[in-house]
This record gives C-alpha cells, structure tokens and sequence, in this order.
C-alpha cells in the first residue's frame, strides 16, 4: 500500500466517523420530538378533561352551599349553649329554692 492509499482510507474512516455521529444525534433529538408529540394530550381528551373538571367544581360547590343550608355556624352553636345553660341555671336555680336554703327536702 503506497502513501496516497493510506491517506484516502484515513480521511474515509474520518469522514464516516463525522457522519455517523452527527446521524445519531439526529435520530436522538427525532426521537425524543416523537415522544413528546406523542405524549401530548389531543383536543378532544383535553375538552373531556376540561368538562370533566367543570362537572367536579359543581358538584363540590353544591356540596359546599348544602353544607351550609344543614349545618349551624360556630357562632349560632355558641349562642344556642349558652341559652341552654342558662335555662338549665334556672331550673337549678328553682330546685334549689324548692328544696330549701340547705339543699335537702323536706320530708
């Protein structure tokens, strides 16, 4: 094999070398585009999402308003304890001043 041969299959193996490495990074990145068109959702599953996320907002805020047409507020449960204890205070209150200053009956 003379010099001239040598230098031709030298800059060959170079050249294929390049093109193979360039050839696979673009199949890489094609690869990976594929993947991500894949994965993306169509229009149609994202207008069932959009309506199925919708359905679930009502539902959650009917469920909220019936809580509040069936439930007492914090407040209203305060104020209906304490008239509740007050008229308890009372009947204590004329218990005691039936069964005398002690506390005992009368027998």
């Amino acid at each position: 094999m003379d010099l001239y041969e040598i230098i031709i299959t030298a800059v060959a193996s170079v050249e294929f070398g390049v093109i193979a490495f360039f050839l696979k990074d673009y199949f890489a990145e094609s690869k990976k585009k594929n993947e991500a068109i894949k994965s993306c959702a169509t229009q149609k599953e994202l207008d069932d999402y959009k309506t199925d996320t919708k359905e679930k907002i009502n539902k959650i805020t009917d469920d909220i308003s019936s809580i509040k047409d069936n439930y007492i507020s914090k407040d209203d449960f305060y104020r209906y304890a304490d008239a509740t204890d007050r008229k308890l205070n009372t009947i204590i209150d004329i218990l005691m001043k039936r069964d005398g200053k002690n506390g005992q009956r009368d027998t």
